[in-house]
């Protein structure tokens, strides 16, 4: 696939010069919190709805995506039919962000050199005894004579001359083997150390030359580290993404499969309403767009926002031809994000949405619709008319294995009854379970552990009750429903 694209022109520099004369159009739902709105001033890198806005409409306009669409046709098979419902578990997917702290974890993770211990000489010291029922053995064939009442002595003579000698020869080749084997186990020892020392030291090089990297990036380094980690994603479904980077900024440019397409291969069941299907469809758009970010976040500690921005094919129903018009667009902030992810657990790509700045098109049944942007109204700003995009194919990843995401505790069997009442009190703490479900003290303990693990509630502090992370019971069935997978 790489000698296919080898002679294409990733960098296309994107020029803007459009004005918009209206009013933000109807429809576009725009849900942001007061910190993450900001004002677009001349040389800043703050994303606002009118960068959005700019950065979606110079798209539309340029070959980009048309470069999207041939990298898109290349991959084949374009999606395959999900075997289980592991694929939508859609917050497990979603990476966490790395820190400086980790880096320091991978080097207390690797495995200290090991010292090679070395084998004692088992071979036992000769001994004189020994060696004298040998030689006494060898005089019965080697002392004869006729004279029978001298054999006892002569066998006693011989010996007595030969034992000594024997043993000490004896002696001196054994002192002169568990030399040489000393001297081996020696080089050995030596030999291997130096080996564990060298991997020991191979290893951490290699993890603070990544930590060094990550706070000492280049835009060149962090281009080439966003490309190799976009291309390592799993999804189930073909994309084709285009990504641009402006000082601490990332433009993701996400072309999707059919919708129909990539419905089955996220969900096996059917669904029963049309509702239904068109909110596994924006699920499945969001979700991967929060995928996206995390990975891209990852990237560099100095990637501070993220927009991406989704399109699909629109067959029109009133003309023949089809539009590629965008879908939705949302700008990731990396405090926002570091926050709303530090807990894994259920969440609704949809409804977290609402955390940052996004545009999007839906209606009461779900159904999502291209982001009408011309004629929009907005001052001009050539800070991000220019940008050069990176294009990379991602074909489908093969179904995961659904032990991958099975809880790797065995659940209590009062931990439902207990996180019910948790999330309807909205406190936890051990006198609580104690006291209304009757609960022993080493068993609260036990409970409350299994629900911080699960994502329901917070770590201890102190005396004081736990923070309850999960707003509603229908949010916590969601999670009972997925730990039971």
């Amino acid at each position: 696939m790489n000698d296919l694209f080898s002679d294409w022109d990733w960098e296309q520099v994107l020029n803007s010069t459009e004005k918009w004369e209206e009013d933000v159009p109807a429809g576009v739902i725009m849900n942001p919190t007061e910190a993450n709105v900001n004002h677009l001033d001349e040389g800043t890198d703050d994303i606002d709805i009118d960068t959005i806005y700019q950065l979606l409409l110079t798209l539309e306009n340029n070959d980009i995506r048309d470069k999207e669409h041939q990298l898109l046709d290349a991959i084949t098979p374009h999606y395959h039919t999900a075997s289980s419902d592991v694929w939508n578990n859609f917050y497990l997917r979603i990476p966490s962000l790395n820190e400086r702290k980790d880096f320091q974890k991978e080097k207390d993770s690797v495995p200290r050199p090991q010292v090679y211990e070395i084998q004692p000489y088992i071979v036992p010291r000769p001994i004189f005894e020994d060696i004298e029922k040998i030689v006494a053995k060898e005089a019965i064939s080697a002392v004869k004579t006729p004279k029978f009442w001298m054999l006892r002595s002569l066998r006693d003579d011989y010996v007595g001359d030969h034992t000594y000698p024997r043993y000490k020869e004896a002696v001196k080749q054994w002192e002169s083997d568990k030399e040489s084997f000393e001297k081996q186990q020696i080089a050995i020892q030596e030999e291997y150390n130096k080996k564990e020392q060298i991997h020991y030291e191979e290893a951490i090089r290699e993890i603070e030359e990544r930590e060094w990297a990550y706070l000492h990036p280049s835009d060149t380094g962090i281009q080439k580290q966003i490309l190799k980690d976009l291309s390592e994603i799993s999804l189930p479904y073909a994309v084709s993404i285009a990504f641009a980077l402006s000082s601490g900024n990332v433009f993701v440019d996400i072309l999707y499969s059919d919708k129909y397409e990539m419905i089955p291969s996220e969900f096996v069941s059917r669904t029963r309403t049309q509702t239904e299907e068109n909110l596994r469809y924006l699920d499945i758009l969001l979700s991967c767009a929060y995928i996206v970010a995390a990975t891209v976040f990852n990237a560099s500690h100095t990637i501070m926002n993220v927009t991406v921005i989704g399109h699909t094919p629109i067959y029109s129903t009133n003309e023949v031809a089809v539009s590629d018009s965008s879908l939705y667009a949302v700008a990731f902030d990396r405090p926002s994000f570091t926050r709303d992810f530090a807990i894994r657990r259920y969440f609704s790509p949809y409804e977290r949405l609402t955390h940052y700045l996004h545009l999007l098109e839906v209606s009461k049944r779900y159904i999502v619709s291209p982001i009408r942007i011309k004629g929009f109204k907005t001052r001009r700003n050539s800070h991000y008319r220019y940008l050069a995009f990176n294009a990379i194919p991602i074909p489908p990843s093969e179904a995961i294995d659904s032990d991958e995401f099975k809880p790797q505790i065995k659940l209590d069997d009062r931990f439902e009854e207990a996180a019910r009442m948790v999330v309807a009190m909205q406190s936890a703490s051990a006198s609580d379970l104690q006291r209304r479900l009757g609960m022993g003290y080493a068993k609260t303990g036990y409970v409350l552990d299994q629900l911080e693990v699960a994502g329901i509630v917070g770590p201890q502090d102190g005396s004081r009750p736990r923070d309850v992370y999960v707003s509603d019971l229908r949010e916590l069935e969601g999670i009972l429903r997925s730990l039971k997978r």
